[in-house]
């Protein structure tokens, strides 16, 4: 059953005959209900149904880190998570349906004018990982920007997830990991959000080989 909020002159939500009402971001949408097809999917569909579903299992575990990685790309209509599944699924996917596969070094987690680390150099000590970084101050790198760090574990495809890494000016974050994972190696995912949150630089791909 519809419903129309704030009387007759209010938004339609729910279900009503073959239309559905639904908001999101304060925008009103009515769309109807998509016909169910008796055709058997093509073999296109059935690829592009995959790439999704393997796009969005690697996504899903890291969606809030998206949302603040893609905030400025995103604008209103979108989310920060959807642009970045947009972007997987058009660089990152390799290989023959139905062997297909994620490429971690063409992943994204975040876009934005900010200026990306430089320099940048990774040290492994058993499980525990250094990551290093020239420092270099301008107009759109700034010395508390923070630095954010997502470390993926292919082998256990784990996230481990460090939001308070340091900031620019420090030059260098110590990512302390679980003993267990010292024989394992790492990719990491490596970018700075500006204090206000208002923009964020390009992540940076890096490759953590145990030690």
């Amino acid at each position: 059953m519809g419903t129309i909020r704030n009387g007759g002159n209010g938004a339609f939500s729910g279900k009503a005959g073959s239309f559905i009402g639904s908001s999101w971001k304060n925008i009103d949408y009515i769309k109807g209900i998509p016909k169910l097809s008796k055709k058997a999917a093509s073999p296109k569909q059935l690829e592009q149904r995959h790439r999704f579903t393997i796009a969005l299992a690697f996504l899903t575990p890291i969606k809030d880190i998206l949302n603040m990685g893609y905030a400025s790309k995103a604008g209103n209509k979108s989310t920060g998570a959807n642009m970045a599944l947009q972007d997987i699924l058009g660089n990152a996917i390799t290989g023959e349906y139905p062997a297909l596969a994620i490429d971690p070094s063409k992943v994204k987690i975040s876009k934005g004018s900010l200026d990306s680390p430089k320099g940048v150099s990774v040290v492994r000590n058993g499980a525990n990982i250094t990551v290093n970084w020239y420092v270099n101050l301008h107009s759109s790198a700034n010395v508390d920007d923070k630095a954010l760090i997502v470390a993926y574990n292919p082998l256990n495809d784990l996230f481990l997830i460090f939001e308070n890494a340091g900031t620019r000016g420090l030059g260098t974050a110590d990512l302390v990991m679980p003993a267990e994972f010292a024989t394992e190696d790492f990719v990491l995912y490596f970018f700075f959000q500006q204090r206000d949150k208002s923009r964020c630089s390009d992540s940076l791909y890096l490759y953590a080989a145990a030690s």
